[in-house]
């Protein structure tokens, strides 16, 4: 068993011991995206919100495991959310970040209607002079 298997197990039992806790609830679907789990990672973090409405860390990571998996309704309605909870917090670059990184995947996934309504967030969001 690899590390990230160790650290999975563990993070499993702790989340049934708190199970109305958000942050064992994020690590673990973080932990389960990085094994390529990714189905079983949305259910983690859909619980992150269930648990915390509006947590900007499960709604961003949501978004591009949405994202990745094809999802073109949930995934970029998630982005907008993330970045708009980023832009609330006055954390410009994590919202650029995040939807630089949601464009980039839904780029890669081939879907224009999704490409379509993160350019028209990306345009609202910042003026072309401040993107690379």
């Amino acid at each position: 068993m690899g590390a990230l298997e160790e650290a999975l197990e563990q993070l499993q039992h702790v989340s049934r011991a708190v199970p109305d806790e958000a942050a064992p609830q994020l690590a673990l679907a973080n932990t389960l995206v990085l094994l390529d789990r990714e189905e079983e990672a949305v259910d983690r973090y859909r619980t992150v919100l269930e648990l915390e409405p509006g947590h900007i860390s499960a709604t961003g990571n949501l978004a591009v495991v949405l994202l990745r998996l094809g999802e073109t309704e949930e995934g970029p309605q998630r982005v907008v959310e993330g970045v708009q909870g980023y832009a609330a917090i006055d954390d410009r670059v994590s919202a650029l970040e995040l939807l630089e990184f949601g464009l980039e995947v839904a780029r890669s996934v081939g879907v224009e209607e999704v490409l379509e309504r993160l350019e028209e967030l990306r345009e609202h969001l910042a003026p072309k002079r401040d993107l690379p």
